[in-house]
């Protein structure tokens, strides 16, 4: 039996998924740090748990299920690792955002469809607002009467932070008994950033920890050893946090 060139699976599969993509397929929006969004058009299906592992009360599990996301073979941006999928709220289905998981494939290498495994991960995640002050220019008086360099404007960036006792990590940079060490990513993971214009290592802004005031310091840089990881995820760097006294 001879199967059929890639030519005619071509010929015979694009119109065929094109009808399904206008069946099934609801817009997204594809986004890349620093470039243009995409408008493309997305079969999104949900992956269904084939887990038969029972639970314990005393120890629970919590299992994260993936959505499987097909596009068309012409469809721009979804190939290289590094971007977020937006889906807006369309005729009754609520809104979405997606962070893939694993390389998009081009399913049986036919040039038909793409596919990516993809996980809703900004509903899963906390982000804190900082707020940094930028130098200003001139001196002020402190309240002991000395000159001090005088503030500037507030700077607003969201952040998302991670509590670590990694001893490596709080040796890098310094911590005491009393600090929390906080590995951060800039951005949203809807919208990540690099490391925002006018921060400096050694800025501070307030942050509350389960219910208490106290300050950020940030402290270095921590980049990923995968350009693509720091793309989508945002540019990662190391803080402390201590309560106010």
């Amino acid at each position: 039996m001879t199967l059929p060139d890639r030519s005619t699976v071509q010929a015979v599969g694009r119109p065929q998924f094109a009808a399904m993509l206008a069946q099934q397929g609801r817009p997204v929006i594809i986004r890349r740090t620093g470039q243009a969004d995409v408008q493309g058009q997305a079969i999104l299906i949900p992956v269904s748990s084939q887990s038969r592992q029972g639970g314990r009360v005393d120890q629970p599990g919590l299992e994260l299920l993936p959505w499987k996301v097909f596009f068309s073979h012409e469809v721009q941006g979804v190939r290289e690792p590094g971007f977020v999928l937006h889906a807006p709220p369309t005729h009754g289905q609520p809104g979405i955002v997606l962070v893939p998981t694993a390389p998009t494939v081009d399913l049986a290498d036919q040039g038909v469809a793409l596919m990516v495994l993809c996980s809703p991960l900004v509903d899963r995640t906390r982000v804190e607002q900082l707020v940094f002050t930028l130098p200003g220019t001139g001196t002020v008086r402190d309240k002991n009467g000395n000159p001090a360099p005088a503030p500037g404007p507030k700077l607003p960036v969201p952040a998302r932070l991670v509590a670590s006792q990694d001893p490596r990590i709080r040796d890098m940079v310094g911590a005491d008994t009393a600090d929390v060490v906080l590995v951060g990513r800039w951005g949203t993971l809807e919208k990540p950033l690099l490391k925002p214009d006018g921060l400096k290592w050694g800025m501070t802004s307030p942050l509350v920890l389960d219910g208490q005031n106290g300050t950020l310091t940030l402290k270095i840089a921590y980049p990923d050893p995968d350009l693509a990881q720091e793309m989508q995820f945002g540019a990662r760097f190391l803080a402390i946090w201590r309560a106010n006294s």
